[in-house]
């Protein structure tokens, strides 16, 4: 079986470089599609409810160190609104993507004050009249002027409503002096500052009594005292936003008694909240960021009338696998959860189609050559331990790389170096040779350098430590279950709680290894379990080329899908089931909040042809005739989410659901605001509940 073996570690290295320098192509691709948009776009948007602008205020032209606010004007038709980042019971915030020179970033939207806006029985959080949102920007030492003008482009994307709602979106375009002045929006950009809410000085907690929220605040302007408030949270879904909150003033302290939101999944260990006086100006605002005192509640997502122990079931996994670990507490229960779910998702993870025959084959190379398995223990134990090691630090550095790439602006997710066709091809290269090895046709050893084949030869442990690192390469299509909330989680946490959960999922693939390379009765028994070497070992190897063939050949069909737009468009279709594809629509972001504003219920399958898990799922679940016709008794609108190549609105999606890998089914119930997420592996029982 060692023959198999030296072609990992010859390739590894290029791996890895395809896997970074694909994350780059995705925004050296936005900038030439900003150029040549450019060309027929104005920084003027104008639909019959929203007019938006492009703004800029940059007094000394652009340059290092010198002052330079981008924003967007949004002037709102009588009636109409969009909203603030927390958009309340319903909607969506305002959305900015900036492309702009080396050398200029961005920072993120100054939200102004918002106001409550009443919808029949809830309320929303947004703007009405005119509003801008500035967003300040540095010019760093790495800026290269080309000619006079700086060139500014963005796409916004933002939900305007009534009595009913439109998503709607614009690209702008903008040419700033480099060296004169552009500062006649000054006065627009400072009523924008003075809107912003103050940042408050003194001390603000919040404590959970049975079903309400208590938030004191101690410092607040002595104007305000016996005023009543208003308390605006930036986080979503924690409070009913309808219900008016119960007011007390005791000496300087203001307290509010809010009721917790009835679909709460989210337990922040802080919060900010905006407070003004009821009814006054909000350049009166102050910003207070609260500290919990006690613990939360169980969370629990919305459950319909007449529900079924079935999609009870189902939503009691939702909830659990919606894990919001806070991000300062080290020792709370559900970051434990959440290194639980690591560990049981990395063992799961080894049963994964993607991953078991490579496994096999490493299980095969502990055949003993000898009579005696206790010669054998040793290098069996060394081998293990290595591949464990491989295992652990692969994910680790993949997990540090990701959360490098996402923390610079990318918009990735695990399984992100599968998005790279380089990768995909050298994949299946690879799986190929490794296929016509185990068949026999030739010996890679054979056509390697003598240095480089003396070298394999004689370090049998690199050999061990590259298998181990190759394993977690290729089982990144997979996502196994209880992985999902824990990958999501880790992109929300400070990078060394992130890391720790890289980490937990790296011991628990590399536990079965690891009990061999601890305990040598595990070794033994291995060894006298696993037949003497003879005939059948090449029956095997013919065997076991077979899945690296069917990997190879589906890997060729990933490429073709990634390089050719045609095949992208039926790429989600598994075989034998393209006549059930017209009920499936693409997905966007659009269309589900649209559909979502009529009522009616929408699923969404978030997949991508590099995904294992999300092909088996579609040909013995989604793509039966049994499972559409029930999706269509019920109405419900099917949305097909494709993250085969790098798309920035799916990953900000898959972001807000709290997941970062795939396969990720999300239903949106009509009166829920929260959605049933599906486990990872369906079946039609688990889709049948739901429905």
């Amino acid at each position: 079986m060692r023959c198999a073996r030296p072609v990992i570690g010859c390739l590894l290295g290029f791996f890895l470089a395809c896997s970074f320098a694909q994350t780059q192509a995705p925004r050296a691709a936005s900038l030439f599609a900003g150029a040549d948009a450019s060309k027929s776009i104005s920084h003027v948007v104008a639909t019959p409810r929203v007019r938006a602008e492009l703004m800029a205020d940059a007094p000394d032209g652009v340059q290092v160190g010198k002052p330079l606010t981008l924003g967007l004007q949004l002037q709102h038709q009588a009636g109409w609104h969009t909203y603030w980042k927390n958009p309340g019971d319903s909607g969506l915030p305002t959305q900015l993507q900036w492309t702009l020179p080396a050398g200029v970033t961005a920072s993120a939207i100054q939200w102004p004050v918002p106001q409550k806006i009443p919808v029949a029985n809830l309320a929303n959080y947004g703007y009405e009249g005119t509003v801008l949102l500035a967003v300040p920007a540095t010019v760093s030492s790495g800026f290269q002027a080309v000619g006079t003008e700086m060139t500014v482009h963005l796409k916004a994307q933002w939900l305007v409503c009534k009595t009913e709602c439109i998503p709607e979106e614009g690209e702008f375009v903008l040419k700033l002096p480099v060296r004169g002045s552009a500062a006649i929006h000054r006065a627009s950009f400072d009523s924008a500052q003075a809107s912003l809410p103050k940042a408050h000085q003194g001390e603000a907690r919040f404590s959970l009594h049975d079903k309400t929220l208590k938030l004191t605040a101690v410092g607040l302007p002595a104007a305000w005292q016996g005023k009543p408030l208003e308390a605006f949270p930036e986080d979503a879904e924690i409070i009913e936003t309808a219900a008016k909150p119960e007011q007390t003033w005791a000496g300087g302290q203001w307290t509010g008694a809010m009721r917790l939101h009835a679909q709460r999944t989210n337990s922040p260990a802080k919060m900010a909240w905006l407070l003004k006086p009821a009814g006054g100006q909000n350049h009166a605002a102050v910003r207070v960021e609260a500290l919990l005192d006690g613990v939360w509640p169980a969370a629990a997502l919305a459950k319909p009338l007449g529900i079924s122990p079935a999609l009870d079931a189902a939503l009691a996994q939702s909830a659990a696998n919606a894990l919001d670990v806070p991000a300062a507490n080290w020792m709370s229960a559900t970051y434990g959860l959440a290194i639980l779910g690591a560990l049981l998702g990395g063992l799961i993870l080894n049963l994964m189609p993607c991953v078991l025959p490579v496994l096999a084959i490493k299980l095969l190379s502990f055949t003993p050559k000898k009579a005696s398995t206790a010669s054998v223990v040793l290098p069996v134990r060394a081998s293990s331990g290595l591949f464990a090691l491989g295992v652990v630090g692969a994910f680790v550095l993949l997990g540090g790389l990701l959360l490098l790439l996402r923390g610079a602006g990318q918009s990735l997710g695990w399984g992100f170096q599968l998005q790279s066709p380089a990768m995909v091809l050298s994949l299946a290269l690879l799986f190929l040779f490794i296929g016509l090895n185990l068949w026999g046709l030739f010996d890679v050893r054979l056509l390697l350098p003598t240095s480089v084949a003396n070298f394999q030869s004689n370090n049998p442990r690199i050999e061990s430590l590259a298998s181990g690192v190759l394993a977690v390469l290729i089982a990144t299509p997979c996502t196994a279950p209880f992985m999902g909330a824990s990958l999501g989680l880790a992109m929300t946490l400070p990078t060394l709680q992130a890391l720790l959960i890289f980490l937990a999922l790296g011991l628990g693939m590399a536990l079965p290894f690891i009990l061999i390379a601890l305990f040598p009765s595990t070794g033994v028994w291995l060894l006298k379990v696993l037949p003497k070497p003879g005939a059948w070992m090449q029956t095997l190897r013919r065997w076991l080329a077979l899945p690296m063939f069917v990997t190879a050949a589906w890997l060729v069909w990933v490429f073709a899908v990634q390089i050719n737009a045609a095949t992208a468009s039926t790429q989600a279709v598994p075989a034998g089931n393209q006549a059930h594809e017209t009920v499936w629509q693409s997905w966007s972001l659009e269309k589900q909040v649209a559909a979502r504003a009529t009522g009616r219920a929408v699923f969404v399958d978030f997949t991508a042809a590099w995904c294992i898990t999300c092909q088996v799922n579609k040909s013995t679940t989604l793509g039966s005739a049994e499972i559409e016709a029930a999706f269509q008794a019920k109405n419900v609108l099917l949305l097909r989410a494709d993250w085969t190549a790098p798309n920035a609105a799916i990953a900000a999606e898959l972001a807000r659901l709290g997941r970062s890998g795939l396969p990720v089914y999300a239903y949106y119930l009509p009166n829920a605001a929260a959605p049933l997420l599906l486990p990872e592996v369906l079946t039609k029982a688990i889709v049948l509940a739901a429905l």
